[in-house]
């Protein structure tokens, strides 16, 4: 729900990182949600954000991911 309420805002979301496995589980996931009342849209998008919100550090993953982040 949280990349399709990205999405429908006009936000521009670069997958090309991900796995092909995970783009397709993805988009499979995309393809199921119909409608979803504004109630439950609500509490999942604040649950998104309180977790966002706990995230003290956040660091690449794995050495390749590290090594490319130190180059930029």
């Amino acid at each position: 729900m949280i990349v399709q309420l990205l999405i429908g805002d006009g936000g521009k979301l670069s997958l090309t990182d991900l796995p092909a496995p995970i783009q397709a589980e993805l988009a499979n996931e995309l393809g199921e949600i119909r409608l979803v009342d504004r109630a439950t849209v609500n509490s999942v998008a604040e649950e998104f954000a309180s977790e966002l919100g706990s995230i003290g550090l956040s660091a690449p993953g794995g050495k390749d991911a590290a090594i490319d982040a130190l180059a930029d």
